[in-house]
Parts: structure tokens; C-alpha cells; sequence
């Protein structure tokens, strides 16, 4: 049986970081779903932005695809939908907190707002429930904890492999007593002093 897992979330959330850390944990190789769309030739320029031939890509990596590899990205739903992955780790983060580090990585305007949007509606737990089901998806957040520690989290689970009975997910949403509160969450303004 391949020994195969996914680490996705919206951008911010640690993927490359954690993978490192967990593929370290595990002895496996860790592989980003975004370099291999590069060196399997499966991406082309569209209006000056780089598209993934994501159909391309998925046929790539099932022929090359083999055990001992933790995939991270967030083409994961989309190039797996289920198949060959044996454990999905979801990354989330306080959309605060995902803000300072998209804003430290030079996102502004509609490119930062829509990677929060993405996080307060869950974005890529949705789609890596309807790709793999929610037996083999769980969420970590990465708001506080280092990679290492994350990463230990997710080698524990996927060893253990133990559904919970009820499995709560994460909504962002009720953490905001107002729509203001939402609004400047959602603002491309730089509002924190550390910014100014």
C-alpha cells in the first residue's frame, strides 16, 4: 500500500514549511505540487498569469506517483480527488494573523482579500472534503504552533488513523462580533502600527 499524504491551505497557512517538517518526521520525501506542475511541463502562461493544467498534472502524478511522499499544496482537491491519499492535513490560521504574514509577503488588494475570504469560508477544507471525504481530512491550525509542532500533530494522526465521533470544523466567521469587525479584517489598508 503507498503511504501517501496531503498538506493544503490557503496561502500563509505554513504548507511548505510543515511539509518539510513532517516528510523529516516521517522519512518520507516531500514534494510541492507546484514545482512538479513546473517540471512536468504541465503549466502555460494565460494574459501574463501561470495556469496549471491541472487534468495534465493529476494523469503526471499518477503514473510517476510513489510511497513515502507528502504532498503540499493547494491544487491537492484538485489533483488527487481522492484518490491515493491516505491522509489530508488542512492548514488554517486566524484570518488576523494569516493578514500580517500575506501582508509581510507583499499581497495587497484583491490578491489579500481573497486569500482571507478563502480562509474565513474555509475555502480548502471544503474542497478537501468533497476530494477525500471526512475520514481522511483534519484540520491544524497554524496560528500559534511552530511547523515542528504541527507537524508532530500531523504524523500523530496519520499514524493513529482515529476518527473522531464528531468532528467540529473551524469557522472563522463566528470568531467577529461585526460586520465592521469583518469589513477591516477584509481591508486592504495597512492598519497595524508594526506596518507603518
Amino acid at each position: 500500500m503507498k503511504q501517501l499524504l496531503g498538506v493544503t491551505g490557503t496561502p500563509g497557512t505554513g504548507k511548505k514549511s510543515i511539509a518539510a517538517e513532517l516528510a523529516d518526521l516521517l522519512g518520507f520525501a516531500s514534494q510541492n505540487l507546484n514545482v512538479l506542475a513546473l517540471e512536468l511541463g504541465c503549466v502555460e502562461r494565460v494574459n501574463g498569469s501561470v495556469v496549471v493544467d491541472t487534468e495534465r498534472l493529476s494523469r503526471s502524478l499518477r503514473e510517476r506517483v510513489r510511497s513515502g511522499v507528502v504532498f503540499h499544496g493547494h491544487l491537492l482537491p484538485d489533483l488527487f480527488r481522492g484518490e491515493g491519499i491516505d491522509y489530508v492535513a488542512v492548514l488554517r490560521c486566524d484570518p488576523r494573523i494569516l493578514k500580517e504574514r500575506l501582508l509581510a509577503r507583499g499581497y495587497r488588494g484583491d490578491h489579500l482579500r481573497e486569500n482571507l475570504e478563502a480562509e474565513l469560508i474555509g475555502v480548502s477544507l471544503s474542497a478537501s472534503l468533497r476530494s477525500f471525504g471526512a475520514s481522511r481530512v483534519r484540520e491544524f491550525d497554524t496560528s500559534q504552533s511552530t511547523p515542528r509542532e504541527v507537524a508532530r500533530a500531523i504524523a500523530a494522526g496519520y499514524k493513529s488513523r482515529r476518527s473522531p465521533r464528531v468532528v467540529s470544523w473551524t469557522d472563522w466567521t463566528t470568531h467577529y462580533d461585526s460586520a465592521a469587525e469583518l469589513m477591516s479584517l477584509l481591508s486592504s489598508a495597512r492598519t497595524d502600527s508594526a506596518f507603518t
